[in-house]
């Protein structure tokens, strides 16, 4: 059987803007802690780098890497990194206990969750302790 109908029924859309998360709070926080992500593989990247000279015999002290880093546009792009860096922290850090539930023992019966301010102190905690081993490292090297 051939149907030939023609529906002249538009179907309808709804305009949606480009911006359309900057007009919810929580899409622009969302948004602001995505973007954060990009600075944070930069200051990633840099220190992976920086780490690795020493084992190709380059010295941080030596050759241009101070001259790089001692540039005030390389030193406000490394500030906005850190405070993008902190922020994005401070966000997954609170976040990290609603994502992955833990609980005090593995007993079946036992249903108590650890804390989540215990939680984030201990992941603060951590990551003072990584800063505290990159600055030595890079101030003995």
């Amino acid at each position: 059987m051939d149907n030939n109908v023609k529906s002249y029924r538009k179907p309808y859309h709804r305009p949606v803007k480009r911006t359309w998360w900057m007009d919810w709070g929580f899409y622009k926080a969302y948004m602001l802690r995505e973007g954060t992500a990009f600075l944070a593989v930069f200051v990633a990247l840099e220190l992976i780098v920086l780490t690795a000279l020493p084992f190709f015999g380059i010295k941080t002290a030596d050759a241009a890497v101070p001259a790089v880093l001692g540039n005030p546009i390389a030193l406000l792009l490394n500030l906005v990194a850190l405070v993008a860096a902190c922020f994005h922290a401070y966000t997954w850090y609170n976040l990290m206990p609603k994502a992955d539930r833990r609980f005090f023992t593995n007993k079946p019966d036992d249903t108590k969750l650890i804390p989540e301010k215990f939680y984030v102190l201990t992941l603060w905690g951590c990551t003072g302790f990584a800063s505290l081993v990159i600055i030595l490292f890079f101030t003995l090297a």
